[in-house]
């Protein structure tokens, strides 16, 4: 999201019909109103890291697709 102040944020987002927000990295809340908002594009990578999966036991991988 890039807001009309020229912020960028990428993070995990929710909209209402006035406002929408985010869970930015390391958990930090971003709240704004949809009037805030300049352009809201779709990421085409993911927020997981790459390779994740060879960094993780197989039962971590296991509790994670559980979770």
């Amino acid at each position: 999201m890039v807001t009309v102040q020229g912020r960028s944020l990428t993070g995990l987002w929710w909209r209402k019909p006035q406002a929408c927000g985010a869970e930015l990295q390391g958990g930090k809340l971003e709240n704004d109103t949809r009037d805030d908002v300049d352009i809201l594009t779709i990421s085409k990578v993911s927020l997981m890291p790459e390779d994740v999966e060879k960094q993780l036991k197989p039962q971590e991988i296991a509790d994670y697709l559980r979770f």
